[in-house]
C-alpha cells in the first residue's frame, strides 16, 4: 500500500495532491486559473514531485509537467524521484510580443493506447505534487535543460527575425540606418547638426565609445548613462543598440530601411522595435511605418517618452509593432523615426534628449495576431484596403471557451473525442440531423494531438470506409513536411471542418442516413444602403463529398445559394465562392450558412446496391476558411458576370424568390417580408364579402397553393390496388385516393367544391376528379414551369381590390430615382388592369400611378425626381383599386376577378442625366414626374372663417410704422436665417438645445428656458 509521503522541506502546511494508478494508465490534473507571463519576463514555475514505485517493480513510476498554451505543449517528462522528493523546475523566457497566458498540468503516466497496446509511458503506483512556486528572476543564468528535474520554455519568435541588421551587430558603417534631412530648417539635419551623435554602441565592450553612421568611431559624454537591452537576442548573440545622442534641442528623423523589408504577397507580417528615451522633457519620439514605394506614411506610434511609462515597458523600455496583412502583390516598407516636434517657437516640444533603439525584428505572423486589438504602440495595417472585419470569427481563430472540451487533450473528454472539441465563438450549430456520427468545430491544423485524435477517431472501420481523413491532411504549408494535400491555404492555422460518418442501415430501417450538418453566423452583418459587395467563403472538400453556402436574411430566408460545391486541383483543393451583392436606397442585413451537404439533407452522396444485406449511406468531410466580407466600386461590380464560383445578387429589387418558413400561411403562400397586404375599399362602403388569395409564391414550395386552387387539398397517392369502389378512384397510370382517413361522413370524403362541381357538369365524382387534376397541371404550367417561378400573386376569386404596401423608402432631396416592376394577368375579368403606385407620404399628395393589363409579362418604370426636402415614399401593387379621380369628388369602384402576379420591384438611385433623358410613355408604361415639395404645399383656406379672422385681426393696423419696420426686418432676418443656415440633425440621445455647452446645471437650465422661449 502507500506510505505517507510526507512534505517537502520549506513547504507550507501538511497536505499534498496524489495521483494513483492501479493499473498502468495515465492521468492528469490541471490548474483551473492560468499562469501569466509578462512580456519580455523571465520567470520560474516550480513544484516538488515525489513518486513510489508500485508494488510491480517492473512497472514504468515516472511523472510529467506540462504547461500548455491550447496549441502547443511544453512538457518536462521523465520525472522518476524513487521515493524521494525533488524540485523540478520550468524556466521561462516570456514573449518579446506581449503579455502570454499557459496552463499548469502535472501527470502520472503519458500517452494513449493504441489498438488496445498500452504506451511505454504509463505508469502504475502513486505520484505526489506539493509547494507549486511561480516568481519572476532578474536573469536567466541559472536557466538549464536537465532531463527529468527542469526545462526552459522560450516564448520568443524573434529568432526567425529576416531583417539584416536589426540588432545592430554590423555598424562599420551601420547597415539599413540613413537619416532624413530637409534643407529649409537648420534644425533638422544628420551628423552635422551641432551636438548631435547617432550610431551604434556595443554594450559588451567597456569602452565609452560610438560607432557613427559613416562608420567613423567616437567617445560619448561620461553623463550618458546607456540601458540594458530589454532582452539579447540568442541567435545572432548581438548585445548593441542604436544611439541618438543630442545636446542641443533639434528635430531628428532618421529611417530604418533594412534590405529584407520586402513583405511577400497575401501573408501576415510583424514589425517590432524597442525604443526608450532619457532626459527628454515634453518631447517625445514617434515610429512611422512607411511605405517605401511613395514615402507614404501607413502608421503612426503614439509618443514615447520613458518618463511618462508607467506600464507595459520593460526598464523604460517600449516595444512598437506594426501588424501587417499583404494582398495580392508584395510590399515594401521602413520605419522613420522622428525625435521632437515642433519648430524653434516651441523649445519644449524639440529633442535635447538621449534615444536608444533596439531589437528591430521582421517575423512571420498569422490571422489570429493580426486580428488581436491595437493600442497605441500597436497598429495594424492591411494591403488588402477593402476588406472588412464585420464576418465575426470568419477566420475561425476563436474558440468558444465556455463550451469547447479538451482543449488540452487534443479535444479527448473521458477517453472519446468530445462533439465541442473546437465549438467556434460567433457562429451557431444547425441541422445535427440523421442516424450517423458527426464531428464539427474548428481544427487547429498545427495541433497534432487533436490532428491524431480526430484521425483515430474516424478511422475505427465503423465510419469514414473510404479512409477520408489522413494525417497529412492536416499539416500547415509552413511548417516542415509540406504535403500536396494542405488545409491552411490562404490566411492561418484554423480551419472549419464538417464531417459525417457512413451509416449502416438494414432492409428493415432503410429511413437511416448520415448525419447533415452545417454552422451559421450567430449574428448578422450589415450591407450599407447604396453599395457594393463580395461575401466570400474558400471552400474544400474531400473525395466526393459537397459542400454549400447560404446566404440568409434576418429572418432566415435564403437570399443566395450555392449547392453541390465539390473541390477541383487547382490550390490543393481550395477554392472561394463568392456572393457578389448590391444593396438599394436601404441597408441590408444578412448571415452566412456553411453546410456538408445542403441545409435540408446529408451530403447527397450515392448509395450502394440496396439488395445487399444492408446499405451503406456515404458521409463526408468538407472544410472552410476565410469567410470575408469586402466592399468594391460601381465600376467592379458591373464587370463580375455568373459564373460556376460566383452569384450576383441585388438587393436593390425585391424579387420575392424567398421567405421564411413560419410565414407560410395555409393558403400556400408566404408572408412578403416588408410588404403589408390589405383589402381595398372606401371608409363609407361597407367592406366586401371576397375570396382573395394572396402572397410570395415560389416554384418548388408551390404544392400545397395548387392543390387548394383546384380544391384538390387532402386527397393522396395511393399505395397498393385500389379497393372496390372504383368510382372513387381516378386512373390513368396513377391512383389517386378521393378518401382520406379520418375524413369519413357517412362513408364519404367531404369536399364540397367537387361534389358541387360534379354535380354542376353532370358528371362521375371520378370525372370532377379528372377535371381537377387536368386543371392542376395546366396550373402548374403557368405558374410553376414558366420563368419566372417566383413572384407575389393576388388572386381574387370574386372581383374586388386587394392589394399590397411597402414599408416605407426615404428619397434623398434634389436627387432622382429609378423604380420599376414586372407585372402580367392571367384569367382576369373584362377591363382588368393592376397597378403599382408610388407614394409620398411626406407630402400627403401626389400618387403616381402606372397600370398593366397585358397577359405576358410587362414592365413598367417610373422615373422620380425629388425637390428641396426628403420624401417618404411607400409602393403599393394590387389588382382591383379603389379611389377618387383627379378633379372629381366621386369614389371610383375598379374591382377585378382572376390572377395578378408581380415581380422585381426594384428602387435605384440614378444620375441626373438618365431622369433628364426618360420620357413619359404610357403605351411603354414609363411615368416621369417630380415628388411634390411638401414646404410648397397651399393647404387652403377655412372660408367659413374668413370673416371672422379679418374682423379679429384688425389690431394690427393700431402699431405705430416704426414698430411696423422693425417687423418687417426681423421678418426678413428670420426667414434667411432659416432659408440659409442648414438644419442640423438632432444628436443622439441629446435634448435639442446644445448640453455639451452648459459651463453649469444652473446654466444649462438658463439655457433650456431661453430656447424654449424663442421657440414660443
Amino acid at each position: 500500500g502507500v506510505v505517507n509521503p510526507g512534505v517537502p522541506d520549506g513547504t507550507v502546511g501538511s497536505y499534498v495532491y496524489m495521483l494513483y494508478n492501479s493499473e498502468l494508465s495515465a492521468i492528469g490534473m490541471r490548474s483551473t486559473s492560468t499562469v501569466n507571463f509578462a512580456q519580455c519576463g523571465l520567470y520560474e514555475v516550480s513544484v516538488w514531485v515525489k513518486t513510489n514505485i508500485s508494488s510491480d517493480p517492473a512497472a514504468n513510476c515516472t511523472a510529467a509537467l506540462k504547461l500548455v498554451d491550447g496549441k502547443t505543449e511544453y512538457v518536462l517528462d521523465g520525472i522518476n524521484t524513487n521515493g524521494e522528493w525533488q524540485l523540478c523546475t520550468f524556466y521561462v523566457i516570456a514573449s518579446k510580443n506581449g503579455n502570454s497566458s499557459l496552463d499548469f498540468e502535472f501527470h502520472f503516466g503519458t500517452g494513449k493506447a493504441e489498438d488496445g497496446v498500452k504506451p511505454a509511458t504509463f505508469s502504475k503506483g502513486w505520484a505526489f505534487f506539493d509547494g507549486l512556486t511561480y516568481k519572476k528572476v532578474a536573469n536567466e543564468d541559472e536557466f538549464v535543460d536537465e532531463a527529468g528535474v527542469s526545462k526552459i520554455v522560450n516564448l520568443r519568435i524573434d529568432e526567425n527575425s529576416t531583417l539584416e541588421n536589426g540588432y545592430f551587430n554590423d555598424s562599420n558603417p551601420v547597415k539599413g540606418i540613413s537619416v532624413i534631412t530637409d534643407e529649409g530648417s537648420t534644425l533638422i539635419g544628420g551628423t552635422d547638426v551641432s551636438g548631435v551623435k547617432a550610431g551604434v554602441i556595443d554594450l559588451s565592450s567597456s569602452d565609452k565609445n560610438i560607432t557613427l553612421l559613416d562608420g567613423t568611431v567616437e567617445a560619448y559624454a561620461e553623463s550618458v548613462t546607456v540601458p540594458a537591452l530589454p532582452y539579447v537576442n540568442t541567435t545572432s548573440g548581438s548585445n548593441s543598440l542604436l544611439a541618438i545622442l543630442t545636446a542641443e534641442p533639434c528635430i531628428y528623423k532618421f529611417k530604418f530601411a533594412d534590405a529584407n523589408m520586402v513583405l511577400a504577397a497575401n501573408d501576415y507580417f510583424r514589425i517590432g522595435a524597442w525604443v526608450k528615451t532619457q532626459n527628454f522633457g515634453d518631447a517625445s519620439v514617434t515610429v512611422k511605418l512607411m511605405n517605401a514605394e511613395d514615402d507614404s506614411v501607413l502608421a503612426t506610434s503614439s509618443g514615447i517618452d520613458s518618463d511618462d511609462i508607467t506600464s507595459g515597458a520593460i526598464d523604460g523600455w517600449q516595444e512598437v509593432a506594426f501588424l501587417i496583412q499583404t494582398g495580392s502583390e508584395e510590399k515594401t516598407v521602413y520605419l522613420q523615426f522622428e525625435l521632437g516636434s515642433g519648430s524653434v517657437y516651441t523649445p519644449d516640444t524639440l529633442a535635447a534628449g538621449n534615444v536608444f533603439v533596439s531589437n528591430v525584428t521582421l517575423v512571420d505572423s498569422d490571422y489570429k495576431d493580426y486580428s488581436a486589438s491595437t493600442s497605441n504602440f500597436r497598429k495594424k495595417v492591411s494591403f488588402v484596403t477593402t476588406t472588412s472585419d464585420t464576418i465575426s470569427n470568419g477566420g475561425f481563430n476563436n474558440l468558444d471557451y465556455e463550451k469547447v472540451e479538451g482543449l488540452a487533450t487534443g479535444g479527448m473528454v473521458d477517453g472519446k473525442l468530445s462533439e465541442n472539441f473546437g465549438t467556434p465563438a460567433n457562429w451557431t450549430l444547425v441541422n445535427k440531423n440523421g442516424n450517423g456520427k458527426q464531428l464539427a468545430g474548428i481544427v487547429d491544423v498545427n495541433n497534432e494531438t487533436l490532428v491524431q485524435n480526430i484521425v483515430a477517431d474516424y478511422a475505427d472501420g465503423t465510419l469514414l470506409y473510404e479512409g477520408l481523413f489522413g494525417a497529412n491532411m492536416f499539416i500547415n504549408p509552413n511548417a516542415s513536411g509540406v504535403t500536396t494535400d494542405m488545409l491552411s491555404y490562404f490566411g492561418g492555422d484554423n480551419v472549419l471542418m464538417l464531417a459525417s460518418g457512413d451509416v449502416k442501415t438494414s432492409d428493415a430501417d432503410k429511413n437511416g442516413q448520415p448525419a447533415s450538418v452545417g454552422y451559421t453566423s450567430s449574428s448578422s452583418f450589415s450591407l450599407s444602403a447604396e453599395g457594393y459587395y463580395l461575401i466570400s467563403v474558400l471552400v474544400k472538400t474531400v473525395g466526393d463529398s459537397t459542400a454549400s453556402l447560404y446566404l440568409y436574411d434576418t429572418d432566415n430566408a435564403v437570399l443566395a445559394k450555392f449547392e453541390g460545391i465539390k473541390s477541383g486541383t487547382d490550390n490543393q483543393g481550395w477554392t472561394r465562392y463568392t456572393f457578389a451583392a448590391k444593396t438599394g436606397i436601404s441597408a441590408k442585413s444578412v448571415k452566412l450558412g456553411l453546410f456538408l451537404g445542403t441545409k435540408d439533407s446529408y451530403s447527397g452522396l450515392s448509395k450502394p446496391d440496396e439488395s445487399t444485406e444492408y446499405s451503406l449511406l456515404k458521409g463526408g468531410v468538407v472544410f472552410f476558411d476565410q469567410a470575408s466580407l469586402v466592399t468594391i466600386d460601381k465600376k467592379a461590380y458591373n464587370e463580375l458576370t455568373d459564373n460556376d464560383e460566383l452569384k450576383v445578387c441585388s438587393f436593390t429589387s425585391d424579387s420575392f424568390e424567398n421567405f421564411a418558413s413560419s410565414s407560410v400561411e395555409s393558403s400556400g403562400l408566404g408572408k412578403p417580408d416588408g410588404w403589408t397586404g390589405s383589402s381595398d375599399y372606401k371608409e363609407t362602403e361597407e367592406k366586401p364579402s371576397t375570396n382573395t388569395t394572396a402572397g410570395v409564391l415560389i416554384g418548388n414550395n408551390a404544392d400545397s397553393f395548387l392543390d387548394r386552387l383546384v380544391a384538390l387539398d387532402g386527397f393522396t397517392k395511393l399505395d397498393g390496388e385500389p379497393e372496390e369502389n372504383a368510382e372513387y378512384f381516378y386512373q390513368d397510370g396513377e391512383t389517386w385516393r378521393i378518401w382520406k382517413e379520418g375524413d369519413f361522413e357517412d362513408g364519404r370524403y367531404e369536399n364540397e367544391v367537387i361534389e358541387k362541381l360534379a354535380k354542376d357538369n353532370n358528371v362521375s365524382l371520378a370525372d370532377q376528379l379528372a377535371a381537377q387534376y387536368a386543371k392542376r397541371a395546366a396550373y402548374e404550367a403557368q405558374f410553376v414551369e414558366s420563368e419566372p417561378n417566383s413572384y407575389l400573386l393576388i388572386h381574387n376569386e370574386d372581383a374586388t381590390a386587394y392589394s399590397f404596401t411597402s414599408s416605407k423608402f426615404t428619397f434623398s432631396k434634389n436627387s432622382y430615382y429609378k423604380v420599376s416592376f414586372s407585372a402580367k394577368l392571367l384569367e382576369a375579368s373584362e377591363n382588368a388592369y393592376l397597378y403599382v403606385q408610388i407614394n409620398d407620404t411626406t407630402a400627403g399628395v401626389g400618387d403616381y400611378v402606372i397600370k398593366i393589363s397585358a397577359s405576358e409579362w410587362t414592365t413598367g418604370t417610373f422615373y422620380l425626381k425629388t425637390s428641396s426636402s426628403d420624401a417618404s415614399v411607400t409602393v403599393k401593387a394590387g389588382f382591383g383599386r379603389v379611389f377618387t379621380p383627379a378633379n372629381s369628388s366621386d369614389v371610383t369602384y375598379d374591382y377585378f376577378s382572376g390572377f395578378a402576379m408581380f415581380d422585381n420591384i426594384d428602387i435605384q438611385k440614378i444620375e441626373a442625366s438618365e431622369y433628364n433623358t426618360a420620357n413619359t410613355d404610357e403605351a411603354a408604361h414609363v411615368l416621369k414626374d417630380t415628388l411634390t415639395d411638401s414646404k410648397n404645399i397651399n393647404k387652403g383656406d377655412d372660408d367659413d372663417n374668413k370673416d371672422d379672422d379679418n374682423k379679429n385681426n384688425l389690431g394690427w393696423l393700431w402699431i405705430s410704422s416704426a414698430v411696423i419696420g422693425a417687423l418687417i426686418i426681423a421678418a426678413v432676418v428670420v426667414y434667411l436665417v432659416k432659408k440659409v443656415i442648414p438644419k442640423r440633425k438632432a444628436l443622439k440621445n441629446m435634448p435639442s438645445y446644445d448640453a455639451r455647452r452648459a459651463q453649469s446645471p444652473d446654466s444649462l437650465k438658463k439655457r433650456e428656458d431661453k430656447y424654449k422661449n424663442m421657440k414660443d
